[in-house]
């Protein structure tokens, strides 16, 4: 029975010393387990899931691990909404230079590895212009005399994506993802702050650029001293932008698709008036495709306005050129002009042209556009009114003005 006893007693000894060191041990583990996660989290280590497409439609990374990239390189942490950047963003720029108005539409893509990539059209007032047709307009009511007429446009908005521009540079993102600071490869510097968003598209604008002569002149400020933003309706400087991860290649929809009110911002040099006073600032605009416009026989927007200023018919049309390969699958057209012969259409009146690029946000849904108002006055063979321009199904002041 002592034997017994001694036997029973030494295995309970054995198995409570046994379950002290697993114990022990988990502990160790768990200790060593946390101390790796705060030395990560001490070098700004994080690692997210983020599904992102280049401009080619190329999948750039499924898992982006940042363990060893400085704070300010790093990826935002998972915000409300969508990713600032790695995206996509549908760009409009305006900027001057020496005297000389610039503007800009194009396809940026910020990628995960910390470099970007611009695809864009740029024209500037030296310009000369070279008109070429887009599309038929086709029938729609009020009938008038235009649907055998075409959509005009500046040829060199038209081909395939050869035809785009490309640079490429580095960004990094700053206040938690909100703003982007772009290098690109000449040195050109770029600062963009994101003023809004939603949970499937952000906004972002453009406060300052080196490639204009007065930097800091921008409609959107930040003061260098109290880092505070603030907006200058006046400026000669702009820049908006739209984008979430959804890639630009081959994602453009019909035409038909964008059928809401869109309303938007537009910062304008007008050439029509005296210098110094042609610079209009920025201004609000709106497209109506649901209260205005109708759609054409030939998938063309397009409203008639039978008495516009100075007493003479408006023609207004958005379109998209017949093919859209590649990058351009986005492009978008504008043509807005009085009849001023009175025939009946515009293809012979030319007025203000816009170049710009569907906005579609995470999810694929349309939601506006942005565009580069570059408009030629035929009888003075001159460029005379250049605008950075976007349009959103979202008209709250939030989303129009604001400063998130």
């Amino acid at each position: 029975m002592e034997v017994t006893a001694l036997k029973s007693r030494a295995w309970k000894e054995l198995t409570m010393s046994t379950t002290k060191l697993l114990t022990m041990l988990t502990m160790a583990i768990l200790i060593a387990a946390c101390g790796s996660t705060a030395a990560l989290a001490q070098r700004g280590g994080t690692s997210q899931a983020i599904r992102v497409h280049d401009h080619r439609g190329e999948k750039l990374s499924s898992t982006s691990t940042t363990g060893r990239v400085p704070p300010s390189r790093r990826p935002p942490s998972r915000q409300a909404g969508v990713p600032t950047a790695p995206g996509s963003y549908a760009v409009s720029t305006k900027w001057q230079h020496n005297g000389v108005q610039y503007v800009r539409v194009a396809a940026y893509s910020l990628r995960s590895n910390g470099t970007v990539r611009s695809d864009y059209w740029d024209w500037s007032s030296k310009d000369s212009y070279q008109y070429s047709k887009v599309v038929i307009v086709g029938s729609a009511s009020p009938k008038k005399n235009d649907a055998r007429k075409w959509v005009q446009s500046e040829a060199s908005f038209l081909g395939d994506e050869s035809k785009m521009k490309t640079e490429y540079g580095r960004y990094n993102l700053f206040n938690e993802g909100k703003q982007i600071r772009i290098i690109w490869n000449d040195g050109t510097r770029e600062y963009w702050k994101r003023t809004w968003h939603d949970s499937r598209l952000n906004k972002i604008e453009l406060y300052y650029t080196s490639r204009a002569s007065v930097v800091r002149n921008t409609n959107l400020y930040m003061n260098p001293s109290t880092k505070a933003f603030s907006r200058r309706p006046g400026a000669e400087n702009a820049g908006y932008g739209f984008g979430s991860p959804y890639g630009f290649k081959n994602t453009g929809l019909p035409i038909s698709k964008f059928n809401a009110n869109y309303k938007g911002q537009f910062t304008r040099w007008n050439g029509y008036f005296a210098s110094p006073s042609d610079n209009e600032g920025t201004k609000s605009w709106a497209m109506n495709h649901k209260s205005l416009f109708s759609l054409t026989t030939n998938n063309v927007w397009r409203h008639f306005e039978p008495k516009g200023p100075k007493g003479r018919p408006v023609f207004y049309y958005t379109a998209r050129p017949q093919r859209n390969p590649g990058l351009t699958s986005r492009r978008v057209v504008v043509q807005i002009s009085h009849d001023w012969d009175g025939d009946d259409h515009i293809e012979d009146n030319f007025g203000h042209m816009y170049f710009g690029l569907e906005v579609i946000d995470h999810a694929g849904n349309p939601r506006g556009f942005v565009f580069a108002d570059a408009t030629w006055d035929l009888p003075t063979d001159s460029m005379k009114i250049m605008s950075a321009m976007f349009a959103i199904d979202r008209h709250s002041a939030a989303a129009q003005t604001g400063i998130e």
